[in-house]
């Protein structure tokens, strides 16, 4: 059977071919849904109520990542304060070593400048 090319009418539903589908699409749905909470129903049936553990997800764990991250950062701010308050006290800022002491450091060289051309 050919289908002419070309403009072809409208074909418009009669009222009762109409109400003949939206029963037939309704009857799919409702076997469908029915079907679902039949397996639903069976799931629950079978099997007891486990008792789900709270399950890490990944945003609890980032959380509790950047949570010790930062208890690290304030710590050691709180560390590096002390210590510049007792160098401080104990006037051992500028002078690291003790008189008398020699420090063993290493004499640094003059650096050789270089030019590109």
């Amino acid at each position: 059977m050919e289908i002419p090319k070309g403009k072809r009418p409208k074909h418009f539903l009669e009222k009762n071919e109409a109400l003949m589908l939206a029963a037939s699409i309704a009857e799919v749905q409702e076997k469908k849904s029915s079907t679902r909470t039949e397996k639903h129903h069976k799931l629950q049936a079978g099997q007891p109520k486990e008792v789900q553990k709270p399950g890490s997800s990944a945003k609890a764990k980032i959380k509790e990542t950047k949570a010790l991250l930062a208890s690290k950062r304030a710590r050691a701010k709180k560390d590096k304060a002390k210590l510049r308050k007792r160098r401080a006290n104990d006037g051992t800022l500028k002078n690291k070593h003790p008189e008398g002491t020699s420090s063993e450091s290493p004499v640094k060289t003059a650096r050789k400048s270089v030019s590109f051309a």
